[in-house]
């Protein structure tokens, strides 16, 4: 890119790394960067007659990276489909914020407290589904206490509100719920208006994490209505992506590349445009379209 740029006598060069991937790709770095565009100016002959300075730009340098956990040993065995993990992909996508991994984890400790760390290190943004209930195999909880290195805390709005819940239903309450009102220290509490788990919203490591719980109907409202809001507050929710789907038919998959190679890769995944340039990518590509170009 640099010998070309000087080629074409251009002064600013686009890359599309993210700090993200710098723990596996060193070159991603902001620090590698800086020094990389001191190095052309003094490597290239414009810049070093100080006719022109060269520039290098990333404008997703900064870009939040989200993965999503979903939890219970349920997924593992495959006795239950996952469906929370694409339903928040796309939603999160509404918020503009990339999905770079989903993992599944069974309702293991040792397993939890692995993907939590892990998760919390490389992605920006970690929000979990399950292990939120009553019961002894259910423990994010105490993994994120653990991995933050506070206790967990009382929590008496919570215990009142599941109190309540089982008060309407009139069946006994068991002393085991009592679990479903521990937090840990510091974390803020997501309410729960559906349901007895209360979710939890706290930061680890690199990562905000928000712990929801794993019914659908408890982890889409809980969604819309604690972790949304905060989403914005938090800066991680960054306008939205963008994606439209173009249906082809026969030919085969490296066939129909070839053609439409040029579309790909000027709308890639993750990339943030303006409407009107998005219209404008695709109203020129079905400008040349060819209904020969696609039979045989």
């Amino acid at each position: 890119a640099l010998a070309w740029a000087e080629v074409l006598q251009a002064s600013d060069i686009f890359l599309g790394v993210n700090a993200v991937d710098y723990s596996g790709y060193p070159d991603c770095r902001p620090e590698y960067l800086e020094a990389y565009e001191r190095m052309a100016n003094l490597a290239t002959k414009a810049g070093v007659e100080g006719r022109q300075r060269l520039r290098i730009h990333a404008p997703l340098i900064r870009m939040t990276k989200a993965e999503i956990i979903s939890i219970g040993s349920e997924l593992t065995s495959g006795r239950n489909l996952d469906t929370n993990s694409a339903w928040l992909s796309r939603e999160l996508a509404e918020h503009g914020i990339e999905v770079g991994w989903h993992t599944t984890i069974a309702d293991d400790r040792a397993a939890n407290l692995d993907c939590f760390a892990a998760a919390s290190r490389r992605a920006g943004l970690v929000i979990s589904t399950g292990g939120l209930g009553p019961t002894l195999d259910d423990l994010t909880r105490e993994v994120l206490a653990e991995l933050g290195g506070v206790p967990l805390e009382f929590h008496e709005p919570s215990w009142r509100h599941i109190e309540g819940i089982f008060r309407n239903r009139n069946r006994p309450l068991p002393d085991r719920n009592r679990v479903q009102a521990m937090f840990p220290k510091g974390s803020e509490v997501l309410f729960n208006a559906r349901g007895t788990a209360p979710g939890v919203w706290m930061r680890l490591n690199n990562a905000m994490v928000a712990a929801l719980p794993g019914p659908p109907r408890e982890m889409v409202g809980m969604f819309h209505d604690e972790v949304a809001p905060r989403l914005a507050s938090a800066g991680l929710a960054r306008g939205v992506l963008v994606q439209r789907r173009i249906h082809t038919f026969g030919e085969g998959e490296s066939a129909i590349e070839e053609k439409l190679a040029d579309l790909t890769r000027r709308v890639p995944m993750g990339r943030l445009a303006e409407p009107e340039e998005i219209v404008g990518e695709f109203r020129d590509f079905l400008d040349r379209i060819r209904p020969e170009d696609f039979t045989s």
